[in-house]
């Protein structure tokens, strides 16, 4: 009984490794078709429903839903991308005198610290200016990274080329590469890696779905709200906040707050009011919308969310928000098949 428990515990590092290995160094060479089959994923439920139910070959189900929803995502990243190169080009223009400004207003802050403790020390005087420094340098890169990425858009097309197509025939042949694959896997395994399956996809698609969902919905009402408010960078901060939505208790606060701070900074009361108010509401809407939006919950606690964002960018980088999470969903999966008290 104890080889038997140590076989299984055994297989099951061995598979966890191996997830591992594939995110960590086979993935960015199968970007594109990563991308295929997480299109696929998302649009499945339809294709079965017209496949089923309206009797539609399971081809064109798959074709018309695609162009369907590459369409709006061309629409959406050819305004959003226009924008944001537009506003972070003219952040970048007057980042100097963001500079200055916040030049003056630590001065100011170290001119009442002073006359509170009857002067600073010199060392905490130099980190301050230091920091501020720091704080503009590390922006103004930030930025000439994201305007030099917009020079890739080519290789971009390319990928998003072989995604399209690898998320076509990913959907239409699904049956027969399931098949395929499982002429591959010994027998007495077969009903394990497919209980995985089952449970990686029901988990993972819902999850990306809900995520989706709610991160476009922070994004859109925060550049609605923030353009009412005649902000600047209206875009820029509405994508940021929505980007900031996948990370639990943080979320668009993140962005929010400091910019309602920085609005008082600057005597503009009546702004950062109304900035809290949009925050508010986005935070309002999001938690009464999120548990019918979360159709499949993915089972993860905030705390293993969180950890599986952080591993997965520190891994991954950017791409790691995403990862991460469905690596944790893969080996939570693993567990719950080969460790069934594990569902417990």
């Amino acid at each position: 009984m104890k080889t038997d428990e140590l076989k299984r515990q055994l297989i099951i590092l061995g598979i966890v490794g191996g997830v591992f290995f594939c995110f960590k160094y086979l993935l960015p060479y199968f970007t594109p078709f990563v991308i295929g089959a997480l299109l696929a994923m998302m649009i499945d439920p339809l294709v079965d429903l017209f496949e089923e139910k309206f009797k539609i070959p399971r081809g064109l189900s798959a074709l018309v839903l695609l162009a369907l929803v590459v369409s709006v995502l061309i629409i959406f990243l050819t305004t959003a991308i226009a924008r944001l190169v537009y506003e972070l080009d003219l952040l970048l223009q007057t980042l100097p005198q963001y500079q200055v400004a916040l030049g003056v207003f630590m001065d100011n802050v170290v001119q009442w610290f002073s006359e509170v403790t009857s002067g600073l020390p010199k060392v905490l005087l130099n980190a301050l200016q230091t920091g501020e420094q720091s704080i503009y340098t590390a922006i103004s890169n930030l930025i000439k990274q994201i305007l030099g990425a917009v020079q890739r858009i080519p290789s971009l097309f390319i990928i998003g080329l072989f995604s399209f197509l690898a998320a076509f025939f990913i959907s239409r042949d699904k049956r027969v590469i399931s098949k395929a694959i499982f002429r591959f896997i010994p027998r007495s395994w077969r009903k394990q890696v497919f209980e995985v399956k089952e449970d990686v996809f029901v988990a993972f698609s819902g999850f990306l779905r809900a995520q989706l969902i709610l991160i476009s919905m922070t994004a859109v009402m925060a550049i609605i709200g923030l353009t009412i408010l005649r902000i600047r960078y209206a875009w820029l901060i509405g994508i940021t906040a929505g980007i900031l939505d996948l990370i639990p208790v943080t979320g668009p606060s993140g962005i929010f707050v400091p910019l309602a701070v920085y609005l008082v900074a600057i005597d503009q009361i009546p702004q950062a009011i109304g900035v809290l108010v949009v925050l508010g509401l986005i935070l309002t809407v999001r938690q009464l919308s999120e548990p019918r939006i979360v159709a499949s919950n993915v089972g993860l606690h905030p705390l293993a969310t969180l950890i599986a964002i952080y591993l997965g960018f520190r891994l991954f980088g950017v791409s790691g928000f995403i990862l991460g999470p469905l690596a944790a969903v893969t080996i939570k999966a693993i567990f719950a098949v080969f460790l069934p008290e594990a569902r417990e």
